[in-house]
């Protein structure tokens, strides 16, 4: 007997939430994510039953071999995936093993987060969160502390009036905001932090704001919050 619609998209969210899909199957299930409740829901259900597997473990950084060994072998085809992924549930070796030193600290950081495809030469040291109303996360947030790159993820888009501009702020520890500029209209995008501000965004609040057309009138946040999210390290 094949296998159903239905098994194939709960296989895929119980994959995507053990980062097992590689990037280009990520894209394709964060662009569904964005149309499709019923694989939403089919996701959170599946983070929801890994989460409870972190409690009783800390966090625990693995060796650089540990990593790569699993990197190779989460490249596999996905048919040889699934077998992996479905043998791990059954024999428990996720909560045992792997999920407790690699995977899971993984999954709770991004709990009811769609997948972000990597992007080539780009290595997120940092990243913040940026919610909106209701615990919507609007924007993810990653900074390369390599070559002081930041990128800007709409997950789920920010809407504004067409006589309106949305804002980026950042705010250091104990100091006043400072305006990054508009946000962009791609949903995925990036740009290059000033270098007076790049020793100071451990522990910084990234904020977007809705300001008149254009932006802040001399650089000072005028409008309401729209999303707001501290910087941590990935």
């Amino acid at each position: 007997m094949s296998a159903t619609p239905e098994f194939d998209d709960d296989l895929l969210a119980a994959e995507q939430a053990l980062r097992l899909l590689p990037p280009e199957e990520q894209a394709t299930f964060a662009a569904r994510l964005r149309d499709e409740p019923a694989l939403r829901a089919r996701l959170r259900d599946w983070e929801s039953r890994f989460a409870p597997l972190a409690e009783d473990f800390p966090e625990v950084m693995p060796p650089a071999s540990v990593k790569r060994q699993l990197m190779t072998e989460i490249g596999a085809p996905a048919s040889r995936r699934s077998l992996m992924l479905w043998g791990w549930l059954a024999g428990g070796v996720v909560a045992v093993g792997i999920t407790a030193t690699f995977f899971v600290p993984d999954i709770i950081n991004t709990l009811n987060n769609p997948a972000i495809p990597a992007l080539p030469g780009f290595t997120p040291g940092m990243q913040a969160s940026l919610m909106g109303a209701g615990d919507q996360l609007l924007v993810q947030v990653q900074y390369d502390t390599g070559t002081g790159e930041v990128r800007l993820v709409q997950m789920a888009g920010v809407q504004h009036a067409t006589d309106r501009s949305m804002e980026l702020w950042v705010i250091p520890a104990g100091q006043k905001p400072v305006s990054l500029g508009l946000m962009p209209e791609q949903r995925d995008a990036h740009m290059p932090m000033p270098d007076e501000l790049r020793p100071m965004l451990a522990g910084a609040t990234f904020a977007i704001t809705d300001e008149p057309k254009g932006g802040a009138p001399d650089g000072v946040a005028t409008g309401p919050v729209i999303a707001k999210g501290d910087m941590t390290s990935v």
